[in-house]
């Protein structure tokens, strides 16, 4: 395996160069796939166009309780799940009984002061935990839920979410440390788990690659995912999607169009420096916010998975929407409403609470309702507002107001 990153450069109007700064890494070129944003076609979409049927995962409250899902990795037939109210990364089985809980909050070796992410290493089977509190990785066997060690942190004091690729890990800093001084500002970070929790490279500067924006934003989904046997990543007001392979980081797909979110889209007076009052930061993180969903520019484009040649992903445009690319063609429609007429019946979607997004693997979607949400699935459901679609809806009869979260897995047509 390559032990050198190669950030690989190329997308403007086709496949131009484009010059980025980077620190620890080789400058070379490559070439990226464009989805043209104007070019789409804008309609309805039905869940019944990708979906055949919605089956409930229950998650098992006998020994533990959760109340949200922050994070899920389906590995085969176990699910590994975070909780950041509950802090702590359980492994429940595909029909949601409790197998074990990693680590526990506490000074004591094998316990964190502040779970923030998780991620997971297949192949070897580890599931490395960031301790955001002390900066530190804490390694577990996958399998038993042994604590095996810790791995002190090399570079910024603080990562928003963390992902591994191979023998390294991905963390996304979402703001600007350290808050003064002429240090660049990267969005990413990569971290040597062979050389102790060495940062290996800094990439993507928040110039280039985040409209300039050095604060955090909003974000509708996770900013890594995993598509094949690449990870990607884009994030906030990114407009590339970079892959990341073997040690290699490149831009895989560049969205474009007049619509989607420029450096001049942004409020000039929003973009406080991090070493602003955090009530006064929040305050101009929402005013941004406001001011994107008034124009209507897309950004935040996340949730990306692919399904029989398509590309399906959400973005931020006034509202949440849908987008489907097809790879081959490069046809691409945005969807500006959605109808679940998998989970609801007829019309009684209207005015109702929708379930989250979580991730995808081969075979479906995984949406879910946290604990506060399930006396309104309760309702729906004794109403007569679910659809025939849901295999098993009869489970919902026997969940309480605190029971663990529901997981809705959505199965893709054959």
């Amino acid at each position: 395996m390559k032990r050198n990153l190669f950030f690989l450069l190329a997308f403007v109007l086709g496949f131009a160069v484009v010059a980025c700064q980077s620190q620890g890494s080789l400058l070379v070129h490559s070439q990226a796939g464009i989805i043209n944003m104007d070019s789409a076609s804008t309609e309805q979409w039905r869940y019944s166009e990708l979906f055949k049927d919605v089956r409930l995962i229950p998650l098992e409250t006998k020994d533990v309780l959760l109340s949200s899902i922050s994070k899920m990795v389906p590995v085969n037939d176990t699910l590994y799940l975070m909780d950041r109210r509950t802090e702590g990364v359980y492994a429940f089985k595909k029909d949601g009984s409790f197998i074990r809980k990693f680590g526990n909050n506490g000074p004591a070796p094998g316990e964190y002061a502040g779970c923030r992410d998780f991620t997971v290493d297949e192949e070897k089977k580890k599931l490395y935990l960031y301790d955001s509190s002390r900066n530190k990785i804490l390694r577990y066997d996958l399998l038993t839920g042994t604590f095996e060690d810790e791995i002190s942190l090399d570079g910024p004091p603080f990562y928003a979410d963390i992902a591994y690729q191979s023998d390294f890990l991905y963390a996304y800093q979402s703001n600007h440390w350290p808050a003064q001084g002429d240090i660049p500002y990267y969005l990413l970070h990569q971290i040597d788990l062979l050389q102790a929790g060495k940062m290996t490279a800094s990439l993507l500067d928040y110039d280039s690659y985040n409209q300039g924006w050095q604060n955090e934003f909003l974000n509708f989904g996770t900013p890594f995912t995993r598509v094949g046997d690449e990870l990607w990543f884009c994030t906030a007001l990114m407009d590339t999607v970079m892959a990341i392979r073997e040690g290699e980081v490149y831009p895989v797909l560049a969205i474009h169009g007049e619509k989607v979110i420029k450096r001049d889209d942004l409020l000039k007076d929003s973009n406080l420096h991090s070493s602003g009052d955090p009530v006064e930061l929040t305050k101009k993180m929402m005013q941004q916010y406001m001011h994107l969903t008034q124009k209507k520019v897309y950004w935040g484009f996340c949730n990306f998975y692919v399904h029989q040649g398509y590309l399906w992903f959400n973005c931020y445009g006034g509202s949440l929407l849908k987008v489907r690319h097809h790879l081959k063609s490069g046809q691409t429609s945005i969807f500006q409403t959605q109808k679940d007429d998998i989970f609801f019946a007829g019309n009684k979607q209207n005015g109702v609470m929708l379930p989250g997004y979580l991730c995808a693997d081969a075979d479906g979607v995984f949406y879910f309702y946290n604990t506060e949400q399930l006396a309104e699935l309760k309702r729906l459901f004794e109403s007569g507002q679910l659809s025939d679609k849901v295999v098993n809806k009869e489970l919902i009869r026997s969940l309480e107001s605190d029971s663990n979260p529901v997981l809705l897995y959505y199965e893709f047509k054959d």
